[in-house]
């Protein structure tokens, strides 16, 4: 039940578009009890591919890299059809419904490069190095008539995390984040945390508004 009203919990995974729960009863029977399937599989994963070509070396690299050319940073706007069947328990019968999210995934350089900036000082952090990348991404779920619907939003790093949202849409960001990845990191002083703290904030201002004012768009 807690994955059929969380489908979006895929949306920004980099490799997963399927997910089937299902069990072996005591008569040996097979019983699905949810199969969560990405409808346009094949259009997402040219996207996430094209993204993924950009990490080919060391996180360092790949930035420096992207300050050597002026060169736009794949960023995709695009609809995510999920269609999911389920076992009513009370029917005693399968069912089907589909959720569609308007979407946009990718990169993004900042203001002259500022988060790819902040990105180098963050992944110079020794000796516990952070990884961090500028990647970021917003998503609603939109009716037939491509008007937003009003749902509970949560935040991700490509894993939804256990924070509570009182933003109308789901955010995603390559944050910094503490251990048990129960916490943006958002204040402290010392460990490097002024540099950590700074990324998070730049993330949302250049990268996550940024997409947003994309998607409205």
């Amino acid at each position: 039940d807690e994955w059929k009203d969380n489908v979006d919990n895929l949306l920004f995974l980099r490799h997963v578009h399927r997910l089937i729960i299902q069990e072996i009863n005591e008569y040996g029977q097979k019983i699905i009890h949810l199969d969560i399937e990405t409808e346009n599989k094949d259009e997402i994963e040219k996207y996430n591919n094209i993204i993924q070509k950009e990490f080919q070396c060391s996180p360092i690299e790949i930035c420096e890299r992207w300050e050597s050319h002026d060169d736009e940073l794949p960023l995709f706007t695009y609809k995510h059809y999920f269609k999911i069947k389920y076992f009513d328990r009370n029917e005693t019968l399968y069912s089907q419904e589909k959720k569609h999210f308007a979407v946009i995934n990718g990169l993004l350089r900042g203001d002259n490069n500022s988060l790819i900036k902040q990105a180098k000082d963050v992944l110079k952090i020794t000796p516990n190095p952070r990884k961090v990348l500028p990647w970021v991404g917003i998503a609603v779920e939109i009716d037939d008539k491509n008007q937003p619907l009003k749902n509970a939003s949560k935040f991700f790093t490509f894993l939804p995390l256990p924070i509570k949202s009182n933003y109308p849409v789901h955010i995603h960001g390559w944050f910094d984040l503490n251990p048990k990845r129960t916490e943006i990191t958002s204040s402290g002083s010392g460990d490097d945390k002024e540099t950590l703290v700074y990324w998070n904030e730049l993330l949302l201002e250049e990268g996550i508004s940024k997409a947003w004012a994309l998607l409205i768009d």
